[in-house]
C-alpha cells in the first residue's frame, strides 16, 4: 500500500508539476509578446508613449529576461512571476490600455474551421 501510495504521489507530482510550468511559460510568452510589440513601436516612433511609459516598458523587458525560466526549481519563481503581473499592469495603465492576460483553458469558445 505504502509504496504503491508513493508510486501515484510521484506520477501526480509531475503531471501537476508539468501543467503549472507550462502554465506559466505560456504566461511569461504572452508578457513577452506585448513586450516585444511594444518595444517595436518605441523602436519605430520614439515618441510614441511618454518618457514615463518607455522607462515602464524597459524595466518590463528587463524583468523578464531575468525571470529564471530555465530554472524550475528556483523557490522564488512564483513571487517573481507576481511581480512581473504588477509590471505588467503598470506598464499597461500607463500605456492607457486595458488588458490583463486570460489564459486559453477558460470556459471561452475554442476557434474551429
Amino acid at each position: 500500500g505504502l509504496r504503491e501510495g508513493e508510486k501515484l504521489g510521484l506520477i501526480d507530482g509531475r503531471e501537476v508539476g508539468f501543467a503549472k510550468g507550462f502554465e506559466i511559460g505560456q504566461e511569461i510568452g504572452f508578457y513577452s509578446g506585448c513586450h516585444a510589440v511594444w518595444s517595436r513601436c518605441v523602436k519605430e516612433d520614439p515618441e510614441c508613449f511618454s518618457e514615463r511609459a518607455r522607462r515602464g516598458i524597459d524595466a518590463f523587458g528587463k524583468m523578464l529576461r531575468s525571470f529564471p525560466i530555465d530554472d524550475p526549481l528556483d523557490e522564488m519563481i512564483l513571487e517573481t512571476l507576481n511581480q512581473v503581473r504588477g509590471k505588467f499592469k503598470t506598464v499597461v495603465a500607463l500605456l492607457g490600455m486595458h488588458h490583463e492576460y486570460n489564459d486559453a483553458t477558460g470556459d471561452q469558445p475554442t476557434m474551429t474551421f
